[in-house]
């Protein structure tokens, strides 16, 4: 038996083929832009919310808890951690950024400290390394894209009764974005 393809035949296979080829490569497209975007989206759900909760207040006198009893009450909680983020009352650090990038805006008037007790409280919880600090110094933790401008500030720091010196520069996700300065993050 002999097949005999017309031309008009053979042209309708070959746009079928090109068809069914470029199909098959926009689904490879789209299922690895797929895998892309997931990376992506869970990196940067991970940079804005290391914690699985996180309750904050600007009241010092705030009582959690209520929270915690229905928290603890309805969910599984590994830890918690309760600490306080205080306000240094001068804005040096936040000065020098806008020195760094012209289009970051602050949201508040000041620098912001912590226990260094909390600070290895809040890593240990994440899993990070533990890091240690040197009587006289202060650690800086902040998001990684200025981890070269705070490497490169070398000034001294007046908290309370002590004048502190720069000890080192951590950037691990530590629910930082866009709590203090704004657009393009935060520190």
């Amino acid at each position: 038996m002999i097949l005999h393809i017309t031309p008009e035949i053979f042209n309708i296979y070959l746009i079928v083929m090109a068809t069914v080829a470029l199909l098959i490569t926009a689904t490879l497209i789209a299922v690895g832009m797929g895998f892309l975007f997931d990376n992506l989206f869970q990196s940067q759900s991970w940079m804005g919310t290391s914690y699985d909760m996180y309750i904050g207040t600007s009241h010092m006198e705030s009582d959690f808890t209520r929270y915690k009893e229905v928290l603890y009450d309805n969910v599984s909680v590994r830890d918690d951690h309760e600490y306080y983020v205080y306000g240094t009352g001068e804005d040096v650090i936040m000065r020098y950024l806008q020195s760094k990038k012209k289009d970051i805006h602050m949201i508040y008037d000041t620098d912001f400290s912590m226990r260094m007790s909390d600070y290895a409280a809040l890593r240990r919880m994440l899993g990070y390394s533990e890091v240690t600090l040197e009587k006289g110094d202060y650690l800086i933790h902040c998001v990684d894209y200025m981890e070269d401008w705070m490497n490169d500030y070398h000034e001294t720091l007046r908290l309370g009764n002590q004048t502190l010196k720069p000890g080192g520069v951590y950037t691990e996700s530590f629910t930082q974005e866009r709590t203090i300065l704004y657009p393009g993050g935060s520190g």
